[in-house]
């Protein structure tokens, strides 16, 4: 009888372990793969991101810190959250904090689970917006 009440807490620990988990989720891999089906390539900084534009830029969100590369040599942060619940936190805490401040040019794109900052600063070039956007659209494919 053990056994068997053993085995139903068990299969019962199993089954809400795997709920709360949420299968729409879109990884890194999948925005970097997206990004390289528009001709998109990513670099690694050599200096970090913080550095460059004071501590707005680069700062956790929500508890998530950032994936920082350089697209066309200007800073392009990923966040990715564990949910679009935890997406909308982290953006809420972003416009915050950056509420009263004076900050450089950037686009924010937002898809299910994820942020992306491309700070541009000045000039936005239009070929890499219009890849941005078809690889944004793209990754809605992945829900």
């Amino acid at each position: 009888m053990r056994k068997a009440y053993l085995f139903l807490f068990t299969l019962f620990v199993l089954i809400t372990a795997c709920q709360g988990q949420d299968p729409k989720v879109i990884t890194l891999k999948d925005v970097i793969g997206s990004l390289e089906n528009q001709h998109l390539t990513l670099e690694e900084p050599k200096e970090r991101i913080g550095n460059i534009f004071g501590n707005i830029f680069g700062n956790k969100l929500n508890g998530i810190k950032p994936n920082i590369y350089l697209l066309d040599n200007k800073p392009f942060l990923i966040y990715i959250y564990p949910s679009e619940e935890d997406r909308k936190k982290g953006l809420k805490e972003f416009k915050k904090e950056t509420e009263n401040m004076n900050v450089v040019s950037y686009n924010l794109y937002e898809f299910h689970n994820g942020l992306i900052f491309y700070v541009y600063q000045t000039d936005l070039n239009e070929s890499i917006e219009e890849g941005l956007q078809k690889a944004l659209s793209d990754l809605e494919k992945y829900r």
